[in-house]
């Protein structure tokens, strides 16, 4: 939320005065109509870029002072937790790292082609780079309309060619395939009790692995036969489109469990799941427990001072993408075989291993092969520009009846 800066005396002078962006703009006499027109208009001026743009006191604008600027609108455009926002992050210190002192309006194609070829250097697969360089091109294209740098160097990287395929050296990404249910029933078992259910349900309902990280249980309709989980943030929440996740009866059965807590905790916890791993630990102890450590001693001795704090990343109050694909990949980990050569071992990891991403790609082929394309569009939260919301609700039903017989 920015604030509005306020319109008022200053003394030594008697003028009005208002402070913009650490700026002051010295507006006429005080309490004149014609001061106070000046300050609404500036002010009309500041608040139509929520306070982003910061001008510096030359008038010229560096590559770092673009990206700060961009980012600050785009945290307000997509949302911090959205993952466009968190892609804009990650390249805007990419930028910053080669060219961060460099005039913005002295960026071009060579810059251009230096960033590329560094992501094709780190072995980044051609289309993430092609999508990265979208992206930057997006930050100098809105810093153009923000009259922070000449509109021709948005009009000029736009125009610069993306990578083809067989035409760089940038490898080619694999295509995400749907996972075996079997190689998933063998997972499971080595993974935590939550992440074991979280996965038992993306499996049952095909949502993003985003998505079934952000549930609670004020998200969830459970009005009807077929409950409804009715995302807030999610995907394309910045577009406008709604997304809906229908949970049938055997995906009922799983998630019912985690409801029983505050409407806006979240249902699936690593912090809830390291509880039950040290519960556990506790539980199958063969010490008896008058000799070594009781639950929960060290803790207090930490918080007495009395040893070291511990190191290491405390669990959070929520799974992310990352972390839930993490504890995925350690447990498919769990069945290497010893001995293996590194060629070995990486061809053993490619067969074995899967992504929560592949369990969506199953549920979308298993629902387009049984019911049909439209069912499946909508399930997995699918939409074109011109869908509307007629067409949507008449899916809708069609949705309910095929998650009744999966889920």
């Amino acid at each position: 939320m920015v604030r509005t800066p306020s319109y008022r005396l200053h003394k030594p002078s008697g003028k009005a005065v208002c402070t913009l962006s650490g700026r002051d703009h010295y507006l006429g006499v005080y309490g004149s109509p014609e001061s106070k027109k000046l300050y609404r208009r500036l002010l009309s001026e500041y608040l139509a870029v929520d306070g982003a743009v910061k001008k510096p006191g030359n008038g010229i604008y560096s590559v770092s002072e673009l990206i700060a600027a961009f980012l600050r609108f785009a945290k307000k455009h997509y949302g911090k937790d959205n993952t466009q926002f968190g892609h804009y992050g990650r390249l805007g210190n990419r930028i910053r790292k080669l060219y961060g002192p460099t005039v913005a309006a002295e960026f071009g194609s060579l810059q251009f082609k230096a960033i590329r070829n560094e992501m094709v250097l780190e072995g980044k697969a051609r289309s993430y780079v092609n999508e990265t360089m979208k992206r930057l091109v997006r930050i100098f294209r809105w810093g153009a309309g923000e009259e922070l740098v000449p509109p021709t160097i948005g009009a000029l990287l736009r125009e610069i060619e993306p990578l083809k395929r067989g035409r760089t050296t940038a490898r080619e990404m694999d295509p995400i395939l749907p996972v075996d249910d079997a190689l998933v029933d063998k997972t499971i078992p080595q993974l935590p009790p939550i992440v074991a259910d979280m996965v038992r349900f993306q499996r049952l309902v095909g949502c993003r692995p985003t998505e079934v990280c952000s549930i609670t249980p004020s998200l969830v309709d459970r009005s009807r036969d077929i409950w409804e989980i009715r995302l807030t943030q999610h995907k394309n929440a910045w577009r406008g489109k709604s997304r809906i996740i229908f949970v049938g009866p055997k995906a009922q059965a799983i998630l019912a469990p985690y409801l029983l807590r505050a409407a806006d905790s979240f249902c699936f916890s690593p912090a809830e799941s390291e509880r039950k791993r040290r519960q556990k630990a506790n539980d199958d102890r063969t010490t008896p427990m008058s000799c070594g450590d009781k639950p929960g001693t060290r803790r207090k001795q930490r918080r007495q001072g009395l040893i070291p704090p511990k190191c290491g990343v405390h669990p959070g109050r929520r799974y992310t993408r990352t972390s839930y694909a993490r504890a995925i990949t350690r447990a498919c980990l769990t069945a290497i075989p010893e001995g293996l050569s590194e060629a070995d071992a990486s061809a053993w990891k490619k067969r074995n291993c899967w992504s929560p991403n592949q369990l969506r790609h199953s549920f979308g082929t298993r629902v387009r092969r049984e019911f049909g394309l439209e069912e499946s569009q909508v399930l997995l939260g699918h939409s074109s520009a011109n869908t509307t919301e007629i067409y949507a609700e008449r899916d809708a039903e069609k949705a309910r009846v095929a998650a009744r017989r999966i889920g």
